[in-house]
C-alpha cells in the first residue's frame, strides 16, 4: 500500500474544528428546554447538518489530495473511531448533566459497554500473551483496539497516576542498571513550584466562588478534580522522568525520559555523537529548534547530540512521533554517558 500523502495544516484545523463542534453541539441542543418531540425534530437536524458540513469537508480535502485512496481512509478504523466518539458523548453529556430521553440514551449506553468490554478484553489479552514490560502489553493490545493515539494516551495517564502514588507513599526511586537519568534540577523545581501554586489556586478559586454565592456542589467537585489531577499529573510526571533515563547497549541507544521521550537507536544509525550543549532556541522572539532536531529534554538545553545517518521517530505524550536526524539529549552526568556510549559501541 502506498502511503497516504500527509495533510497540510488548514485540513487538520478544518478536521480538528469538526471534530470539537459536533459532540459540543449535540450536548448544547440538549441543555434547551424543550418538549420531547420538538428535541428529537431538532437532533434530527443537526445530525443531518453534521453530515451535510463533515462530509462535504471530508469530500474537499479528498479531492484536494487526490480522492479518498490518497488519504488512506481504513473504514475499519473510522468505524471504530465512531463508536469510540458515540461513548465518549454519551459519557460526556451524563456528567454534564444534559437530559438524554430513553431513545438515545439506551443506544450510547450500549455503545459504552461494548467499548468498555473491549477495553478490558483487550487489557486482559495483552497482559497476558503479550511481550515486553507489563505497560507495553497493555498498550499494545489497547493499540489494537482503540488506536495506537488513544491507547498511548490512556496509559500514559494510567502510569502517570500510578508514578504520583509512589511520590506520596514515599517510595525510594529505582532505575535499571546501567541507566543514565536526565530529568534535572531546573524542572523539578518547576514542577514543585507549579504543584504549589495549583493547590493555592485552586483553594482561592473555591473561596471566591463562595464569595459570589455560586455554591453548586457539581461545579466545585470538578473544579477540584481538575485541581487534583493536575497536582497527581505534576508529580508523576516529575517522578517517571526520575526513574527513567537513557542507557547504551550492545544493540545500540535506549532513550526513555518518562513519557517525554522513548526511542531505541541501533548503533548502525548513529554517525557521531556530540558533548556539547547547545543555546536552546528565544521563543519570545519566535525562533525554534531546527527542523531536523529532535530535543528530549524536560526544560534544560541540551549537552549531548546524536546526529544520525537516516531519520528516526521518537515518542512523546500521546504516542506522538517527532522525527528527525538528530536527537538532543540531556543528561545529569553528561561525561558519563559519553563514557558509557564510547564503550558499549563496537568497533566499526
Amino acid at each position: 500500500m502506498t502511503r497516504a500523502a500527509p495533510i497540510d495544516r488548514r485540513h487538520r484545523i478544518l478536521l480538528a474544528t469538526l471534530a470539537l463542534a459536533i459532540p459540543a453541539t449535540l450536548v448544547a441542543l440538549a441543555r434547551l428546554p424543550l418538549a420531547l418531540d420538538d428535541l428529537r425534530l431538532v437532533y434530527t437536524a443537526a445530525i443531518v447538518d453534521i453530515l451535510i458540513f463533515g462530509g462535504g469537508a471530508l469530500w474537499w480535502i479528498a479531492r484536494s489530495r487526490g480522492g479518498l485512496a490518497a488519504l488512506g481512509i481504513d473504514w475499519l478504523r473510522v468505524t471504530r473511531g465512531a463508536v469510540i466518539a458515540l461513548a465518549l458523548l454519551g459519557l460526556a453529556a451524563r456528567l454534564s448533566g444534559a437530559p438524554l430521553a430513553g431513545w438515545m440514551l439506551a443506544p450510547l449506553l450500549l455503545v459504552e459497554a461494548l467499548v468498555a468490554v473491549t477495553v478490558w478484553r483487550a487489557v486482559y489479552r495483552g497482559w497476558r500473551s503479550g511481550t515486553g514490560a507489563g505497560w507495553a502489553r497493555i498498550e499494545q493490545a489497547l493499540a489494537i483496539r482503540l488506536g495506537p493515539t488513544l491507547a498511548a494516551a490512556a496509559v500514559g495517564e494510567a502510569r502517570v497516576v500510578g508514578a504520583a502514588l509512589r511520590t506520596l507513599t514515599l517510595r525510594p526511586v529505582r532505575r535499571p542498571p546501567g541507566t543514565h537519568p536526565a530529568a534535572g534540577a531546573t524542572w523539578r523545581a518547576i514542577a514543585i513550584a507549579l504543584t504549589l501554586v495549583t493547590v493555592a489556586e485552586g483553594v482561592a478559586l473555591h473561596v471566591i466562588l463562595s464569595a459570589f454565592d455560586v455554591t453548586h456542589p457539581a461545579l466545585h467537585g470538578i473544579l477540584a478534580l481538575l485541581h487534583i489531577w493536575g497536582v497527581l499529573w505534576l508529580l508523576g510526571d516529575l517522578r517517571l522522568m526520575t526513574e527513567t533515563g537513557h542507557r547504551a547497549t550492545a544493540a545500540g541507544v535506549d532513550i526513555e525520559l518518562g513519557l517525554r521521550g522513548r526511542a531505541h537507536i541501533p548503533w548502525s544509525a548513529i554517525d557521531r555523537v556530540e558533548a556539547r550543549e547547545l543555546d536552546p532556541p528565544d521563543r519570545l522572539v519566535g525562533e525554534r529548534w531546527p527542523d531536523h532536531l529532535v530535543p528530549v529534554t524536560a526544560s534544560e538545553a541540551p549537552n549531548i547530540t546524536l546526529h544520525l545517518n537516516h531519520e528516526a521517530a521518537v515518542r512523546g505524550l500521546f504516542g506522538v512521533e517527532r522525527r528527525g536526524t538528530a536527537i538532543a539529549l540531556r543528561l545529569d552526568d553528561p561525561a558519563a554517558f559519553a563514557a558509557a556510549l564510547a564503550e558499549a559501541r563496537p568497533d566499526p
